[in-house]
């Protein structure tokens, strides 16, 4: 089975990849400031802007917050950077729902948070 766009990876892949954004070896300072920029403001109420492929949240009780999220209906998983804590949240299931009990795309946010708030 492969992952939506045919992408594969693991938790220690999606660290490793956390900590190369901390460096300036794979991406100028520069280019991560492009990356990361806030562009387009997708959600008003939350203050979530898109920037090129990340959802940017500039001020948060956390710092900054640049997170990607992606499901199928089936399964969910999210990948946020907090980099004024130097934390990385990534969580994935093939579950997404439970009809009538629960749904992980309604509480995203706030289980992300929850573990940041944990450490």
């Amino acid at each position: 089975m492969r992952g939506n766009g045919g992408m594969l990876s693991t938790a220690r892949d999606m660290y490793r990849w956390h900590r190369v954004l901390e460096a300036d070896t794979i991406l100028s300072r520069r280019a991560k400031a492009e990356l990361f920029t806030p562009r387009v403001l997708i959600d008003r109420k939350a203050k979530v802007h898109y920037g090129y492929g990340w959802g940017v949240l500039p001020r948060t009780e956390h710092g900054r917050v640049a997170e990607h999220d992606a499901g199928n209906d089936w399964s969910i998983g999210e990948f946020a950077r907090f980099p004024d804590k130097r934390v990385m949240v990534f969580w994935i299931t093939n579950q997404a729902y439970r009809a009538g009990k629960w749904n992980l795309e309604d509480i995203n946010s706030k289980l992300t948070l929850g573990l940041v708030r944990a450490l």
